[in-house]
């Protein structure tokens, strides 16, 4: 006597489903000209490499936190973002409009794409009165 097992899969997949494999979205580069901000010396330059999975716009978020209280003082919001090499501007201020105070901060640069994925990238600044 012969015993023939057979195996099904089942996915939970509707029969017109689109399965998307990517990546990612990647942020690179991330510099701040000048390196330390003053009032005197004007704003600070935020520049990085975005790429995103076939071109696909991001949102991105950089956040300027205090190494001392580890609190972020100030978010910018950046929608819609397109790929490329990206230039924006902080002026030194906290989110309520006042300078934030001297000492060590890190600006971290996140990318979010609408699938829900995210990458970060960051840097150290220096605040000088």
């Amino acid at each position: 006597m012969t015993y023939t097992t057979a195996w099904s899969l089942r996915s939970n997949f509707s029969k017109n489903a689109v399965v998307v494999f990517g990546t990612r979205p990647s942020v690179t580069n991330v510099t701040l000209t000048p390196s330390f901000y003053g009032p005197l010396l004007g704003p600070q330059t935020i520049a990085f490499d975005l790429s995103t999975y076939q071109s696909q716009t991001a949102t991105v978020t950089i956040s300027f936190v205090n190494q001392g209280s580890v609190s972020t003082l100030r978010t910018l919001t950046l929608t819609n973002q397109a790929p490329g090499h990206v230039v924006t501007t902080w002026d030194g201020r906290a989110n309520n409009g006042v300078w934030v105070a001297p000492g060590a901060y890190t600006a971290i640069v996140t990318a979010s794409d609408s699938l829900g994925n995210s990458t970060a990238g960051q840097i150290l600044t220096t605040i000088v009165y």
